[in-house]
């Protein structure tokens, strides 16, 4: 009962505020956009460029799965920061929930809502096919990511207009997903310890358990790193 109805509570926060309703609702009619890019768009340019699309839908779809999260994870760093702002935050430290349980339920928004809106864009670009067991390991980790997104974004920025600059910097972390494309040791060695490069290497590889198995530990670390940092950060 109580999960629902903070989760009535947020979609109500997120409502009240164009901005944050806008960034929320915003995956939705990009993934569609992209739908047409890829059908329409792409194939024209590959004409007129003689390059092979196939061999970089891999990547394309890595890129629109990751709209999701990344958006999402704005949008609960913003709703984050704004519980800081008016101290509630600070009120739900001294209660037997604590600031670690009130994130938790917090993130919990998020991460449902990655999941649902990572699914919906993986069907609308129906670009490649995983095997469905994979495309909902990659789904939870996603949600994953966007849980992580949120937690960076509330400890680095002090109010929503840094927020949103942050958040654009914070988007870098994608750039990790595309290591294998600059085809130099280093760059994939130093990307291995981001989560998103190992969610293209799980659509590359989609039944190799190593691959699946360290993609789980790096956005566990990850996340347990970022919850510690905003647990004992001073609100």
């Amino acid at each position: 009962m109580f999960k629902m109805l903070n989760l009535k509570t947020d979609m109500k926060k997120i409502w009240r505020e164009d901005v944050i309703a806008i960034i929320f609702l915003a995956p939705i009619v990009i993934m569609v956009l992209f739908r047409l890019i890829i059908s329409f768009l792409l194939p024209y340019l590959a004409t007129l460029l003689d390059f092979n699309i196939a061999e970089y839908e891999k990547y394309i779809l890595s890129l629109v799965l990751f709209i999701s999260p990344s958006m999402l994870g704005m949008v609960m760093g913003f709703m984050l920061i704004h519980d800081k702002d008016n101290k509630i935050v600070e009120l739900m430290s001294v209660t037997p929930m604590g600031k670690q349980g009130y994130l938790i339920i917090r993130l919990s928004f998020v991460f449902l809502f990655t999941f649902i809106y990572t699914l919906y864009g993986y069907l609308v670009i129906g670009l490649y096919l995983i095997p469905i067991g994979t495309l909902l390991y990659i789904t939870v980790l996603l949600s994953i990511y966007s849980t992580i997104f949120s937690l960076l974004l509330f400890r680095v920025a002090t109010d929503k207009v840094k927020g949103l600059t942050y958040a654009k910097g914070l988007n870098v972390l994608m750039i990790f997903a595309f290591a294998r494309l600059f085809d130099t040791p280093w760059i994939t060695i130093l990307s291995a310890f981001f989560p998103s490069y190992w969610i293209t290497e799980i659509i590359i590889k989609p039944n190799d358990f190593l691959i699946l198995s360290l993609g789980l530990v790096v956005h566990v670390v990850w996340f347990g790193i970022c919850l510690l940092s905003v647990r004992f950060k001073k609100s």
